[in-house]
């Protein structure tokens, strides 16, 4: 593993940095809430998105596609376990397969800490 992999699978072991690439990937865009008031709207930037994930202990994102279609929305408790940061998400099929792309990650990085030690 090369040491950008490496840093990617550390900052993506907090969920919602993996719900973050994964959408944006998908070439989605992202709005972040605090307080029920937007923040940023519909954005590509992961770095302006985690910016603002972080700026509050509690936010809420909506994920939308190319056409604006809203395709899912997650409750982000950044105190939270990093698995549990995404602690409520929409029940979609949208979701469901992110939540099946994180389990494969968690999975996959299970096996490099087996493999190579404990990252931290």
């Amino acid at each position: 593993m090369d040491i950008q992999t490496i840093k990617k699978a550390i900052e993506s072991k907090k969920a919602y940095n993996h719900l973050v690439n994964w959408a944006l990937n998908k070439n989605c865009s992202i709005s972040v809430f605090v307080d029920g008031k937007p923040e940023i709207e519909k954005s590509k930037d992961f770095e302006k998105i985690k910016k603002y994930i972080e700026c509050a202990d509690e936010t809420e994102i909506l994920i939308f596609d190319e056409n604006e279609k809203r395709l899912g929305w997650a409750l982000i408790i950044y105190y939270n376990d990093d698995r549990e940061t995404v602690c409520d998400y929409s029940a979609n099929k949208f979701m469901q397969e992110w939540e099946i792309e994180q389990d494969k990650f968690y999975e996959e990085l299970n096996k490099v800490i087996k493999q190579k030690g404990n990252i931290q």
